[in-house]
């Protein structure tokens, strides 16, 4: 009977961790979503280029600044009721960018996107605390993060073909209806920790106690060490796949928005199996410097001779795969965190690493690039491979200093 007992908990584990999951993934969707629609928005709210990277961006700026305060809440309260609010708001904000006829309301619901995006992660890191051991954390991490990257690939492969056979207003349509049937998974599966752990982790009820448990975490270097070593990484993921990889591919080779898409799609793939595995590496040699210096260094390579080495669109898949590969290692910062971090603060530490993890990629990527290339033209298809070249050449400089970044990072970190 124990044995069955144990078997079905762990089983009602991965089923609750699995919706947060899927919400993650879900996100992650909603954030890469304006790179497969880029030609119809322009043409439907009449807008230029970089009104496009700040569209885009605009996702990014609530979804940074909510991640402290939404991994409070979840310590305060736990997470199923703010995975429920989170999820009926992306529902309501995806319908809004639907019907969106003018640029003040597509970035109106583009915001309120990232309100109802920013406890995702957090979410997903307190129930992995909660109903996983310490020992499972790193790859159970990964394996979130993993789930996240393949809504980014959903969202460029599966979405560019619907934005092509619907238009973009009812692709969005679809995506607020799969928001629904999560929402309904939520309020039915989710729990916020097991019921024989309820008296051993308990949520801090005073406000004063927790904040000075959060600031004794932001005040230990290798937490921010971590932190900007994983937002400069992550730069791979929000800076280029998630907005204009599929652009500079069409430049590079001249194909359809759709084969690129398929192409770009494959970084996120990559940096999937790239997150699972940099975790399980980590379980299994605690050797975090050497995953994350390794990492960077093969990021870096890879997005060079992606901009520069003339190569067949065939090559080029396996450039974007291993790009997207090296990038995962940037999961590895909430490891370090986590084993700098009291229990009943694991939610607003893992807020404040996600947060500095974003703030480095796309509130200052996506509008920086479209600034650059703003200057050579206002209009997406008359752009050249060079312009292209020039302008994404910052997030080649950012994977180079994570590589600086992570000498500085310590293998043996201590458990809190």
């Amino acid at each position: 009977m124990l044995k069955v007992a144990k078997r079905q908990s762990s089983m009602m584990a991965w089923i609750i961790w699995g919706v947060s999951a899927i919400f993650v993934l879900y996100q992650f969707l909603l954030q890469s979503s304006v790179s497969v629609m880029i030609p119809g928005l322009m043409q439907d709210l009449r807008i230029n280029i970089v009104s496009i990277g700040l569209l885009s961006s605009s996702f990014f700026y609530p979804y940074v600044i909510l991640q402290i305060p939404a991994g409070i809440l979840a310590d305060r309260f736990g997470a199923r009721i703010l995975l429920i609010s989170a999820i009926l708001l992306c529902a309501i904000a995806s319908v809004l960018f639907a019907l969106a006829k003018i640029m003040a309301v597509a970035e109106l619901s583009r915001i309120l996107m990232g309100i109802a995006s920013a406890p995702s992660v957090v979410c997903g890191m307190y129930l992995a605390c909660r109903w996983f051991g310490k020992e499972s954390f790193a790859l159970v991490a990964g394996m979130l993060e993993m789930i996240g990257m393949f809504g980014g690939a959903v969202g460029q492969f599966a979405l560019a073909h619907l934005v092509t056979a619907w238009g973009w207003r009812d692709a969005m349509l679809s995506c607020a209806a799969v928001a629904i049937v999560l929402l309904l998974a939520c309020i039915m599966l989710v729990s916020n920790q097991p019921k024989e752990k309820a008296p051993a982790v308990c949520p801090v009820t005073d406000m004063t106690v927790l904040y000075r448990k959060f600031l004794s975490v932001v005040f230990i270097p290798q937490v921010w060490i971590a932190c900007i070593y994983s937002g400069l990484m992550f730069s791979i993921i929000t800076g280029f796949a998630g907005l204009w990889s599929i652009p500079f591919l069409q430049a590079y080779y001249g194909v359809s928005s759709n084969i690129a898409a398929s192409e770009s799609a494959l970084i996120f793939v990559g940096a999937a199996m790239g997150t699972t595995f940099a975790g399980w590496l980590a379980c299994k040699l605690g050797r975090l410097k050497f995953i994350m210096a390794g990492s960077a260094l093969l990021c870096f390579l890879c997005m060079l001779a992606i901009l520069y080495w003339p190569v067949s669109i065939s090559i080029m898949a396996v450039l974007l795969l291993f790009l997207g590969f090296s990038s995962g290692a940037y999961v590895l910062a909430f490891a370090v965190v986590k084993k700098n971090t009291c229990p009943e603060i694991s939610a607003t530490a893992m807020g404040f690493t996600n947060m500095v993890c974003i703030i480095l990629g796309a509130p200052l990527l996506q509008p920086l690039i479209g600034w650059l290339l703003s200057h050579h033209s206002q209009g997406i298809g008359e752009l050249s491979l060079t312009e292209y070249q020039n302008a994404l050449l910052p997030i080649s400089v950012f994977v180079l200093l994570a590589f600086f970044i992570s000498l500085w990072v310590k293998d043996k970190c201590c458990e809190r």
